[in-house]
C-alpha cells in the first residue's frame, strides 16, 4: 500500500473521531502517503470549541497536518470512519469502513449505496471493534471474510496508574475523603449504558457502606441527556419504586468537557470503574479506566468480553435477550451480581492496580491496534 486517505471528523470528542484520532496518531509513522478528508460529524451542532477531543496541542498540530487530498486523487485504500456509514463506491482499490453495531442489527446505519448492492462487492471491508458488533453486520447481509474485527485501544502515554499524590490532590479537588470507595462511569447516559442499575445498586449499597461515593461524568454536551434525566425515568419505573432515591443526593456529576489529562486524573480518583452495560459496540472507558490500574465490573456476554481478563475485575452475570419486534439483541445484567460485584471490590483489592494497567498496555495499545489495521489495509486477501 502507498497511499491511504483516511475520511472522518478530527478534534471532537465523539467516539468515531476519538478514535480516528489515535489511530491518526500512529498512522502518520507509516511509510505510506497519509491523506485526511474531514467530513462532517454526525451532528450539525457538535464542534471542537464544545466538543474539543481533548488532545495536547502537540497532538492536534500532527493530525490536523495531515493534507487534505485533491478532488478526485486515487488511492489504494480509503478508509471511512463517521456515521451514518457511507458504503459508496470510490476512486480507490479498496474501501473500508468502520462501524459499530450496539444492538446486533444496523438498520438505518447506511447512506451511498443500497446494502444489497455493498455485500456484493468484494473490495469493501467492514471493520468493527468486537465479535458482539460483528453480528449486526453479518445479519445486514456483508460476507464472513469481508468483515474485520479490530479491537479499540488506549494510549499508554495518556491513560496510566498516576502516584498517590496526584490521586490524592484529584480527589481532594473532588470533595472525596480519604476513606470513602469512589465508583465510577463515564459517557453518554442513553438506555443501553445500564446507568439506571448501577444509580439502583448504589442506593442499595448505601445504607451498608455509608462511605460509598458515585461519580457520573456524562455526555450530556453531545446527547444532551443528564443524570436527572435518568432519575426522572426511574421513578416513573416499577422495578425502582421501592428504592430511596434520597440516596443520590451525593452522587458527584461532571458535565463539563474534559481534555485527556483530566480524564486520565478523574479515571485514577476512583476505585472501581462499574459499567452494567446493556448493548455497546465495544465500550472504550472500562478498558481505559483499567489501563489505569482502576478494577472494572462489566456485564458479561457483550463486546467486552474480547478484552475482559479477571485481572482487571469481574463480570455481572448476564442473560442474552433477542427482540423478534427489531431484530435486536440485549443482555441484561443480573442486579444482584451487579450488587455483588461492588462489594466484593469494595472488600477486596485484589484487582487491577499495577497487573491490570500493564495487562492493556500490553495487548491493548494504540500502536498495536494500529498496526492491525495496517496489516489489514495491506492485505490481498478478503
Amino acid at each position: 500500500m502507498e497511499s491511504l486517505c483516511v475520511e472522518g471528523c478530527r478534534n471532537i470528542n465523539h467516539s468515531y473521531s476519538l478514535v480516528n484520532q489515535w489511530q491518526l496518531l500512529k498512522l502518520v509513522n507509516f511509510k505510506f502517503k497519509l491523506f485526511h478528508k474531514d467530513l462532517k460529524p454526525p451532528s450539525e451542532y457538535w464542534n471542537p470549541k464544545r466538543n474539543s477531543g481533548g488532545l495536547n496541542l502537540d497532538q492536534m498540530k500532527i493530525i490536523n497536518k495531515i493534507p487534505t487530498p485533491k478532488i478526485n486523487k486515487k488511492f489504494d485504500v480509503v478508509y471511512r470512519i463517521n456515521f451514518p456509514l457511507n458504503i459508496s463506491e470510490s476512486n480507490a482499490n479498496r474501501v473500508f469502513v468502520f462501524g459499530t453495531s450496539e444492538y446486533g442489527t444496523t438498520r438505518d446505519f447506511f447512506v451511498g449505496s443500497s446494502i444489497k448492492e455493498a455485500c456484493s462487492r468484494d473490495n469493501l471491508i467492514i471493520i468493527t471493534p468486537s465479535n458482539w458488533s460483528k453480528i449486526g453486520f453479518l445479519k445486514a447481509g456483508f460476507k464472513e471474510n469481508n468483515i474485520r474485527v479490530i479491537p479499540h485501544g488506549v494510549e499508554p502515554s495518556a491513560f496510566y496508574k498516576s502516584d498517590y499524590a496526584n490521586r490524592s490532590i484529584t480527589r481532594k479537588m473532588l470533595n472525596i475523603k480519604s476513606n470513602e470507595f469512589l465508583l465510577l462511569n463515564i459517557g453518554g447516559l442513553t438506555d443501553n449504558k445500564g446507568v439506571d442499575l448501577l444509580l439502583a445498586a448504589y442506593i442499595s449499597l448505601k445504607p451498608k457502606y455509608s462511605n460509598l461515593r458515585l461519580l457520573i461524568k456524562d455526555s450530556s454536551n453531545l446527547y444532551g441527556r443528564r443524570l436527572k434525566d435518568v432519575v426522572d425515568v426511574m421513578t416513573e419505573d416499577k422495578r425502582f419504586q421501592h428504592l430511596d432515591f434520597s440516596k443520590l443526593n451525593d452522587v458527584l456529576t461532571i458535565s463539563k468537557n474534559l481534555d485527556i489529562e483530566q480524564m486520565n486524573r478523574i479515571y485514577n480518583s476512583s476505585d472501581a470503574y462499574i459499567s452494567p452495560y446493556i448493548a455497546e459496540g465495544f465500550n472504550l472507558p472500562p478498558l481505559e479506566a483499567a489501563a489505569c490500574g482502576v478494577p472494572i465490573v462489566v456485564s458479561s456476554g457483550g463486546s467486552t468480553d474480547d478484552y475482559f481478563s479477571n485481572k482487571l475485575g469481574l463480570q455481572i452475570r448476564s442473560k442474552k435477550v433477542s427482540s423478534k419486534d427489531d431484530d435486536s439483541i440485549r443482555i441484561f445484567p443480573e442486579f444482584d451480581s451487579l450488587v455483588f460485584c461492588i462489594e466484593t471490590l469494595i472488600n477486596n483489592n485484589n484487582y487491577g492496580g499495577k497487573v491490570g494497567s500493564k495487562y492493556v498496555h500490553d495487548l491493548f495499545n494504540w500502536q498495536k491496534i494500529t498496526n492491525l489495521l495496517v496489516e489489514s489495509f495491506s492485505s490481498t486477501q478478503n
